[in-house]
């Protein structure tokens, strides 16, 4: 059984996606937040992992983004679970690089984009 803690980074990786998600699809809080029948300040209260969301709720949200519920917790490590993110890289870089990144219309410009930040990242692995 989960403790209070692990509860609470679980809350706060749920809200990670859902905001990523949300910033992918171009998504302000207000339009999604319509989506799913509650107030914006609710939905930042979700995507900080303030607030729980109950399954029906999070059902509501995986509708209204396109995605499966499991989506939301599919890459949640429960062992290794020490950051929403599980590294050191600031959310807000993230959510910048997640902005951008979704704002690029042409798909062989996304492709290409994808190939210089994997290439960065490789060469980061061998330092």
């Amino acid at each position: 059984m989960a403790d209070n803690s692990n509860i609470h980074l679980i809350n706060q990786h749920i809200g990670v996606r859902i905001k990523r998600q949300r910033m992918i699809q171009n998504l302000s809080q207000e339009k999604l937040a319509t989506k799913i029948r509650v107030t914006f300040q609710q939905l930042q209260k979700y995507e900080r992992g303030v607030n729980r969301i109950s399954a029906a709720r999070l059902y509501q949200i995986a509708q209204a983004l396109q995605v499966p519920v499991t989506w939301f917790l599919a890459d949640y490590d429960h062992e290794n679970a020490t950051q929403p993110n599980g590294n050191d890289v600031d959310d807000r870089e993230i959510d910048s690089l997640i902005k951008h990144f979704a704002m690029i219309q042409d798909p062989e410009k996304r492709c290409y984009a994808l190939d210089i930040i994997k290439l960065y990242a490789r060469g980061n692995r061998h330092k």
